[in-house]
């Protein structure tokens, strides 16, 4: 595979795709918002053609100068348009390498091939349109694998996540508060449409009171935003798999693009089970890993499952990442640090009170969201703990969402404690650790630990001890799953 070779000519379509993505929102705002007459929008429009032709002539010339090829272990990819590029990837560098397919490579049975190095936060090298059996073929010759291996190699275990926890998943997902923000933005800009006077003028002929129409517009948007999470939520995890093989797991999710994401065992530093506020009541969890190198969320973790029954979280994870399976038995905060809980979740509740009231003629009803914020401080109380046996650190903490963190003490890149004036007044500190994830890593903390336990855990991740097991009487244990 010494020769150069060019990708199926849809890549140049799928380069092009991939730059309107990336721009899609402000391409969409300023055809739409940046006008206020006929002859503006006209512009616009013509401008928004030109530009889509533009993007296609370089797709085209893009798809002309990228070639590829395999000599001497190493993969060399050769592109660019006005200046000329070349990019090598040597076999021992090489990770992982992923095989997914988009809508456009679907619809024509191609695949892209990604290439992922140590070190890297993304893709080292991306084929972005090849067929399956020459994915294949790269991927073993990149891998030190025969092609027949590669294409006969099967799961040990497989766990899909059928629809009605895809429905549960998406009607309870942590991405509303984005959606919101979005919709808020975009309701900001229609001041260029509708004026103040055309409201007024409106709310007269309806005989609605303004302050019902402001109640009935932040519930209009709050139930926009709920759909608009729970659509993005299943185009994202629809048809999800988790593959267990001997020395990887492989996570298969996408409704129009089907994303494959390789996670060697080697390189997860940590595991995280999620408990979003609205799926622990109903006893849901999701488990994330965090992998040295890069990451599939937010560049540093990973989704392993996207919704899981807490009684079954520990058959799940001894079956799939059983280095991490423990019992989780954790000192939790001392009852001296319950004031201090409340202080930090019900100072920005009254501050956020003391504005609404300013504002609003109706805002002291806002008054409500001091139970609220007590009733989470007293939650953050009651979750926070931090233990180590076995060698793993377990670390559980609510923000809104209670997290548990399991950490092998190998992979601690760092760890930290940190006690302010009244911290150290009541005997308490804040307990840190670091670990590989991504391009910046990921830190896991606990606050308000007793001084005593906080350091006997510090201890422990710099290895001034060598006993295996930190634990307290069983009294002071939090609960496990």
């Amino acid at each position: 595979m010494s020769e150069p070779k060019r990708q199926h000519p849809v890549a140049a379509i799928s380069i092009v795709i991939d730059i309107l993505k990336e721009y899609l929102v402000p391409f969409v705002v300023i055809v739409i918002l940046g006008g206020r007459t006929d002859d503006a929008q006209t512009y616009y429009l013509m401008g928004a053609v030109v530009l889509i032709i533009s993007l296609l002539i370089g797709g085209v010339l893009s798809w002309l100068r990228y070639t590829y090829r395999i000599e001497d272990g190493e993969l060399k990819i050769e592109y660019g348009v006005l200046v000329r590029k070349r990019h090598f990837v040597r076999r021992d560098r090489i990770q992982v390498i992923d095989i997914s397919s988009g809508l456009i490579q679907r619809l024509f049975g191609l695949v892209s091939v990604e290439v992922r190095t140590a070190g890297q936060s993304t893709s080292e090298a991306t084929i972005s349109a090849v067929t399956r059996d020459e994915a294949e073929h790269i991927k073993s010759l990149m891998s030190n694998k025969d092609y027949d291996e590669v294409k006969t190699e099967g799961p040990v275990s497989e766990l899909h996540l059928n629809k009605m926890d895809l429905l549960i998943a998406a009607s309870t997902a942590g991405s509303f508060g984005v959606a919101l923000s979005i919709i808020g933005t975009i309701t900001s800009q229609m001041n260029q449409f509708i004026t103040e006077t055309d409201i007024y003028n409106y709310l007269e002929g309806l005989d609605i009171p303004g302050t019902s129409f402001v109640i009935m517009i932040i519930l209009a948007m709050i139930a926009i935003a709920w759909l608009l999470s729970l659509v993005g939520t299943i185009v994202k995890y629809s048809g999800f798999s988790l593959a267990r093989r001997k020395d990887e797991l492989i996570i298969t999710r996408g409704l129009f693009e089907k994303k494959q994401l390789t996670i060697p065992y080697h390189r997860i530093q940590a595991v995280r089970v999620v408990e979003g506020i609205l799926r622990q009541p109903f006893g849901y969890a999701s488990v994330y890993v965090d992998s040295a190198g890069y990451g599939d969320e937010a560049g540093t973790s990973t989704i392993l499952f996207p919704l899981i029954k807490k009684d079954r979280l520990k058959d799940f994870i001894q079956n799939n990442i059983p280095d991490y399976y423990i019992d989780l038995p954790s000192v939790s905060s001392p009852p001296r640090s319950i004031r201090r809980y409340l202080v930090r979740a019900m100072v920005p509740a009254l501050a956020m009170v003391i504005l609404i009231s300013l504002i609003f003629t109706y805002g002291y009803i806002s008054v409500l969201l001091l139970p609220l914020a007590a009733w989470l401080g007293m939650k953050r109380y009651r979750d926070a703990g931090a233990g180590f046996v076995n060698n793993i650190f377990i670390l559980r903490f609510r923000s809104l969402a209670r997290t548990t963190a399991i950490i092998k003490k190998k992979f601690v890149q760092a760890a930290d404690t940190r006690s302010s004036y009244f911290q150290r007044r009541k005997e308490l500190l804040s307990f840190m650790i670091t670990v590989a994830s991504g391009k910046t890593g990921a830190t896991f903390s606990v606050k308000e630990l007793d001084q005593k336990t906080g350091n006997e855990l510090f201890a422990r991740a710099s290895s001034i001890t060598s006993e295996d097991n930190f634990t307290e009487s069983d009294k002071d244990r939090l609960p496990g799953w």
